[in-house]
């Protein structure tokens, strides 16, 4: 039986993290292989505390409609002892025809950061 799944236009991508004067920093890339009519990227930075992940800085917006080669989007956050991940959401509609709503988000990979590396 064939695969009915929808076919994903864009995806969001992470380019890790780094420490940088103090900062935690990450970025976010939107690609899409088609440019959709809207698309809306959030991302920011989150800290684990106990079972939980908190949102730790700002969360930055972009009113871009990305292409196959993408945009990045940089966030950061006072760098702080712990485990931490970028996060995304895109939202928009998609390429006409069918301009399909589309809204989703996804986290880049986890990353210990020690308090060494803050002060460096």
């Amino acid at each position: 039986m064939p695969d009915r799944s929808p076919m994903k236009v864009c995806d969001l991508l992470f380019d890790g993290l780094q420490v940088r004067a103090g900062l935690l920093v990450g970025t976010v890339i939107a690609v899409c292989d088609q440019p959709p009519q809207r698309h809306l990227l959030r991302a920011g930075l989150e800290l684990r505390v106990g079972d939980e992940w908190i949102e730790i800085g700002r969360s930055r917006v972009a009113d871009v409609i990305p292409d196959a080669a993408g945009f990045p989007v940089e966030v950061n956050a006072p760098c702080e002892e712990g485990t931490w991940r970028a996060w995304a959401r895109a939202e928009g509609v998609g390429p006409a025809p069918p301009a399909t709503p589309f809204s989703f988000s996804a986290t880049g990979a986890e990353r210990a950061v020690t308090l060494v590396e803050c002060a460096a």
